[in-house]
């Protein structure tokens, strides 16, 4: 996709708190895209889903990340 880069991130989080422990899926799609050969900017979507059906629910969660990367 020329200067664009498209990825999928998957992995497993855990929840914990002083009487209980969950552990869920983490998973969202990002874009990084590079202006020149030094500046690149990304944005990611995660959605961590912490609770594998316990008696206490932990919440779900969604991350929007923006950011700049400086190659030097």
């Amino acid at each position: 996709m020329g200067e664009t880069l498209g990825y999928v991130t998957i992995g497993s989080a855990r929840n914990e708190t002083a009487t209980d422990s969950d552990n869920g899926a983490v998973y969202g799609l990002g874009l990084s895209y590079s202006l020149n050969r030094a500046l690149r900017v990304s944005g990611e979507y995660l959605h961590q889903d912490a609770s594998d059906g316990a008696a206490v629910r932990a919440p779900s969660r969604d991350i929007l990340s923006i950011r700049a990367s400086f190659q030097f």
